[in-house]
């Protein structure tokens, strides 16, 4: 866990919001909170505390918490834990004399948790962290005026607050209650076993095996029964098709014989298949005579056809001359006085009765508007550029929000480009680190390699040097004398080493495939950040070009009202507007009074040119005219519409000849080729059957013969086939095929039985192997449960009373105090370690002779530094024994009186802090004393409130 903000307000002496950067704060990873006694350091760990867990350690109601005379406390606090981030904020508001919470929630990477109420809230942070709130003040936070309580506390006190901070308590009654009733459990489930297992006492190993040998015996005559019917099965299938085969032949030749009347055989079937052949050639020569005397007489038909069509198509052509002569003077006729009356409606055109009534009525209209139209002002610049300005203004419009726009996401990314540098930044740290730890795995390993490959050549040359005796060349040197052959390295364990290089080599190749996973990470990293600062600086851009667009929309207005604000200029618009508008409606009322008049004046002429007495122009007037002119001219389009069609309609008729004239002409001579083909065919057919056509008739069956014939020739195949079917069985009659049918039924009703019986043995044989399986799984399962039962009981007896949670409180205390000592060896320079025994401490004093003094007795600057020894190793252990692998915590403050260390131990106290820093902690002290702050380079300098303001916050770098 890292801290990334804190925000807050109504906390003690902070009236104001206060926000702090963390990130900033704690980028050397040592910082500082400093300020005068009063000014409210401590409260800023209170924010902490409340914003996390809603509560406050130095006050024992959250009431007293709030700044005097507020009504609401609230807190914001962001983290990272792992790769997350997270964000929980509180309020709570003083209503009906008590504190009430008004608002809360807890999020990742912005994405908020479903939160029903505080407490899941709560039981949400703990689980997030790891820690409770007594936790998580103990192992965070060493906080003013508890910093020694750990050291003066009494060992049973000892005990009991560690025993809460581990939270050991459950090891004592609760576990001892726990194993109680896991032995009445216990026993419960023996006795329960022990009665089943009574029930299966006669299932046993030996009824099994007689049931399997009687099942092996049925499937041994189940097997030869089957090979047996096996055999006969094609022999079956045979014998059922012979008699099949052999009933149909039968039932074919009874067919046969009643249809001619007389028995089937191979002779009558080729005699009725050249009478077939016969007859059929003979229909062809009936079916070719009747085709050549149909075509014959549609021949002469269509000749008939063609002579009346041609006549009649003669006689429509003089008639249609006659009428065309005729039919032109009508229609010239009528053209004269259609062109008449048409000048006089044309005179009509521009008195339309109900354009005179509408232009009255928009007279009367206009009017009655301007009266209640607003009278507005002109603008100051010409009325035409009016269009251009509300153009204008509606750009602008467009583009104010827009920019708005930009702004909002120029904010939210340099937000997020800053987030993206941190997590640069943390990441390059990661890696160097890992880089460093990847350069010593690689020298380790070259040693082991040379040592690896120093001892095995002396274990070769031993090796060689073992068989060589006094004589012998070498065979490396060629020598007969060997004064000093090499001897076996002592103790050498050449496969250990072996086995150890392996291992240091799987490390590296570890630590290389992480550095390179690292180093992708922060390539993609760097160019996400790459292109997330293209996008801003494209956003900017836009930003800045939305900005110059309004400049410039603003320079294009008239100069008279180019400083109107945007809101105002579209009232002034409107106003300007309705000015326009009602000059235009005035303008408009004069144009159609003009209209009126002259209107009056065409009617006028109209009336007096016919003769007629002149009436003022009215609607009903003009409509009585305009309809006597109408209906001559309907009139004469009636008349000339019908010469028309009389005379289209000798032309469609003479079309229709003219078409009838070609079709019969073209079907003529088709029929007459269909004659001379269709004879070719008769006079062919005649010379293949060889006989004249006259005689084709005789030779012809009738439809009820042929189709007997036919029939008779379908059974005589059927036949046939039959019996070379039986034939190809290989059975010799129908008796020996029912003599392989009734053997084959006794072997199957045979097998039947059998396999009955095997049934019942399967399931009988089924039912022992479960009772048996059953049986023996109880039996184990009760043996089990004996000996956990002895085990529980034994376990029962040893957590009587309290003494496994003083073992587990005291091994405890023994590990605290053990880290505790080394800080303490530290910050003293080897002059104090701690000692204890149980949970009673005391620390030894080498300078004094090794005495061991009680904490009761140590100097304000003593008791200081064995808290602090005894704080960091409660802080670690509590950190080790987070629940749920929760990422660590990468954080403490120390909020305690500095005042009391002499200058030296100071120093050492900062030299530890530092190393602290050095294995990636972020410590913060939180103290008055001003000589402190030149060893602090991140300070927060908290000013104390005055009667204007609260308390407030300064971040200092260096100084």
């Amino acid at each position: 866990m890292r801290p990334l903000k804190l925000a807050f307000q109504g906390l003690h002496s902070f009236r104001d919001p206060v926000e702090i950067d963390f990130v900033r704060l704690t980028e050397s990873g040592f910082f500082g909170i400093f300020g005068p006694t009063g000014a409210g350091k401590s409260t800023i760990l209170d924010a902490i505390t409340f914003a996390l867990f809603g509560r406050v350690d130095r006050t024992s109601a959250l009431a007293d918490s709030l700044t005097t005379g507020a009504d609401a406390l609230w807190a914001r606090f962001a983290f990272r834990l792992g790769d997350d981030v997270y964000e929980v904020y509180r309020r709570v508001e003083r209503r009906g004399g008590g504190l009430v919470s008004a608002d809360f929630y807890l999020s990742r990477n912005g994405d908020r948790f479903p939160l029903e109420g505080v407490v899941r809230l709560n039981r949400a942070v703990e689980e997030l962290l790891g820690l409770s709130f007594e936790q998580f003040i103990t192992a965070v936070f060493l906080p003013q005026g508890k910093f020694a309580r750990f050291l003066k506390l009494r060992p049973a006190e000892r005990r009991t607050l560690l025993a809460e901070i581990f939270r050991l308590e459950r090891f004592g009654e609760p576990l001892y209650q726990s194993v109680r009733g896991k032995v009445q459990e216990l026993t419960a489930s023996e006795e329960s076993l022990s009665r089943e297992l009574a029930a299966l006492e006669e299932v046993s190993r030996e009824a099994l095996e007689a049931a399997r040998a009687e099942l092996r015996a049925l499937e041994e005559r189940i097997h030869s029964l089957r090979e047996e019917i096996g055999r006969l099965e094609e022999r079956r299938r045979a014998a059922d098709e012979f008699l099949k085969l052999f009933a149909e032949k039968e039932n074919l030749a009874s067919r046969f014989a009643r249809l001619l009347g007389r028995p089937w055989s191979e002779d009558t079937r080729s005699e009725i298949e050249e009478r077939l052949r016969l007859c059929e050639r003979a229909r062809e020569l009936l079916g070719a005579q009747e085709e050549r005397e149909r075509v014959a007489r549609e021949l002469e038909e269509a000749r008939e056809e063609l002579a009346a069509a041609t006549e009649e198509l003669g006689e429509l052509r003089r008639k249609k001359t006659v009428f065309e002569g005729e039919a032109r003077k009508k229609l010239d006729a009528l053209g004269s006085r259609e062109r008449a009356l048409r000048e006089v409606k044309g005179r009509f055109a521009g008195l339309d009765a109900e354009r005179v009534g509408e232009l009255e009525e928009r007279v009367r209209k206009l009017a009655a508007e301007l009266e209640g139209m607003p009278r507005g002002e002109p603008p100051p610049f010409p009325a035409e550029i009016l269009p251009e300005v509300e153009g204008i203004l509606r750009e602008a419009t467009a583009l104010v929000p827009r920019l708005e726009e930009f702004s909002k996401q120029v904010a939210e990314l340099e937000r997020e480009i800053a987030a993206a540098r941190e997590g640069l930044s943390q990441l390059g740290r990661e890696l160097e680190e890992r880089e460093r730890e990847h350069r010593e795995l690689e020298r380790a390993v070259s040693k082991r390699e040379e040592e690896f490959e120093r001892l095995r050549r002396e274990l070769a040359a031993a090796e060689l040097a073992r068989d060589l005796s006094e004589g012998m060349p070498c065979p490396v040197c060629g020598s007969t004398h060997h004064p000093a052959p090499a001897a076996f390295p002592e103790e050498v364990d050449l496969r250990a080493l072996e086995t150890e290089l392996g291992e240091l080599r799987k490390k590296l190749r570890e630590a290389r495939e992480f550095i390179s996973a690292k180093r992708s990470e922060r390539t993609l990293a760097e160019r996400t950040l790459a292109e997330r600062e293209r996008k801003l600086a494209e956003l900017r851009e836009q930003r800045a070009s939305s900005e110059e667009g309004l400049s410039g929309l603003r320079a294009r207005l008239p100069e008279g009202i180019r400083f109107i604000p945007w809101e105002e200029l579209g009232e002034r618009i409107r106003v300007w507007r309705a000015y326009l508008e009602r000059a235009r409606v005035a303008r408009e009322r004069e144009e159609l009074r003009t209209e009126l008049g002259r209107l009056e004046r065409i009617w006028r002429e109209i009336v007096e040119g016919l003769g007629e007495i002149y009436r003022p122009l009215t609607q009903e007037a003009l409509k009585e005219w305009e309809a006597k002119v109408e209906g001559e001219l309907r009139r004469i389009e009636e008349e000339r519409g019908r010469v028309e069609r009389n005379l289209e309609g000798f032309r469609e008729r003479e079309r229709a000849l003219e078409r009838r004239v070609s079709e019969v002409s073209g079907r003529v001579g088709e029929l007459e080729r269909n004659l001379e083909a269709a004879e070719r065919k008769v006079e062919l057919l005649s010379r293949e059957i060889g006989i004249p056509p006259e005689g084709a008739a005789a030779l012809a069956l009738t439809t009820s013969q042929r189709e007997l014939l036919e029939e008779a020739l379908e059974l005589s195949r059927e036949i046939a086939a039959k019996s070379e079917a039986m034939a190809s069985l290989g059975i010799a009659d129908a008796g020996d095929a029912e003599e392989i049918r009734e053997t084959y039924a006794r072997k199957q009703e045979e097998l039947g039985e059998i396999q009955r019986r095997l049934g019942e043995v399967q399931e009988r044989i089924r039912s022992l192997e479960e009772r048996l399986t059953r049986k023996e799984k109880l039996e184990r399962e009760r043996a089990k449960v004996r000996e956990e039962l002895r085990l529980q009981r034994e376990l029962e007896g040893l957590l009587r009373g309290k003494a496994f949670l003083e073992y587990l409180v005291g091994s405890q205390f023994e590990r605290i105090l053990a880290r505790a000592s080394h800080y303490t060896a530290q910050l003293s320079q080897g002059r104090y370690v701690l000692s204890g025994e149980g949970t009673d401490l005391s620390v030894i004093d080498y300078r004094n002779g090794g005495v061991a003094r009680a904490p009761h007795t140590l100097s304000g600057g003593e008791t200081f530094l064995v808290s602090l020894s005894l704080a960091l190793a409660l802080s670690e252990a509590i950190q080790l024994g987070r629940r749920g692998g929760a990422p660590p915590i990468e954080f403490f403050f120390i909020d305690e009186g500095f005042g009391s260390l002499d200058e030296e131990s100071v120093r050492m106290v900062l030299e530890l802090l530092y190393r602290l820093v050095e294995e990636g902690l972020r410590v913060g002290i939180i103290t008055h004393v001003e000589a402190l702050r030149r060893g602090v380079p991140y300070k927060l300098l908290v000013h104390p409130p005055n009667e204007e303001r609260g308390s407030r916050v300064e971040l200092v770098i260096g100084e």
